[in-house]
């Protein structure tokens, strides 16, 4: 957009008003006025010049793209979601430890995701020498795996349904897994075709 047709102080107004400043600070900013009337001023400037009325929707909308564009680096996409499960799920505990069997955990250890806790404790022994102990907790890999379940559909999800008075338990079994071949009613339960 091409602000030429704007004065330095009409510029600076529009970046104070999208920047988020009231109407009245932001005139009294950019034209260094002090009275009393800056926001019937700074309205009616915004109401009566429409190059400074579009350049302010016009800086708005670049601070709401970048803001998208920010927010959507932040969002994780269903591809790393499950990259980042199975990264946990794959995690065991040999991938802190050393080629001795130490624990090694820094930000560059393969597996630091995985890492719940890590605890170090200091002591020091009859002979003035220190003794360290570290122990480490990581995340059960069931719980990725359980994640990671549900994401593909593995898990088969109960339902129910309600006719009249009758409740029925429904659950879809996946044809490659056992089934179960119980049906029961609920306690309390009246079969319509006895009635």
């Amino acid at each position: 957009m091409s602000t030429k047709e704007l004065t330095a102080q009409q510029r600076r107004f529009c970046v104070n008003l999208a920047d988020g400043m009231k109407q009245s600070k932001a005139y009294s900013i950019a034209f260094d006025y002090t009275g009393p009337n800056g926001d019937k001023l700074g309205s009616r400037l915004l109401m009566s010049n429409g190059v400074v009325k579009a350049y302010v929707n016009h800086l708005l909308e670049r601070q709401a793209e970048r803001a998208a564009d920010t927010y959507a680096k932040l969002i994780m996409h269903p591809n790393e979601i499950k990259a980042r499960l199975s990264q946990l799920a794959r995690s065991s505990l040999s991938t802190i430890l050393d080629d001795d069997g130490n624990i090694v955990v820094s930000k560059d250890t393969d597996g630091i995701d995985a890492v719940r806790s890590l605890t170090v404790k200091r002591s020091t022994d009859g002979n003035g020498g220190e003794d360290v102990t570290k122990s480490v907790k990581l995340v059960n890999p069931i719980e990725p795996l359980r994640e990671l379940s549900k994401i593909h559909g593995l898990y088969a999800p109960a339902k129910s349904i309600n006719a009249h008075r009758v409740q029925f338990e429904v659950t879809l079994v996946d044809k490659a897994r056992p089934s179960e071949d119980t049906v029961s009613l609920p306690a309390g339960t009246v079969d319509p075709i006895l009635e």
